[in-house]
């Protein structure tokens, strides 16, 4: 049985800024403007790089996303 270790939510939370906040403009700027068959703008495609916090909306049962409660993702990534 695998117990639960101390969490650090604090760093979980600082390594996902981080993360996010690496992204460089030239990475968003190669998914937006036009593509072959449409234009996407730099709105929608820096919400893209976001979209996984809302994908956590429907978190498996028994995951800490699930225990957080079906809002909680949503609410965070906005």
């Amino acid at each position: 049985m695998a117990l639960l270790h101390h969490v650090d939510a604090d760093g979980i939370a600082g390594e996902l800024q981080r993360r996010l906040n690496d992204r460089s403009l030239t990475e968003l700027a190669a998914r937006a403007g036009q593509q072959p068959g449409y234009y996407v703008h730099e709105t929608d495609a820096a919400n893209e790089v976001v979209a996984g916090l809302h994908r956590c909306c429907d978190a498996p049962e028994a995951t800490v996303p699930a225990y957080a409660g079906p809002d909680t993702p949503g609410e965070h990534a906005v």
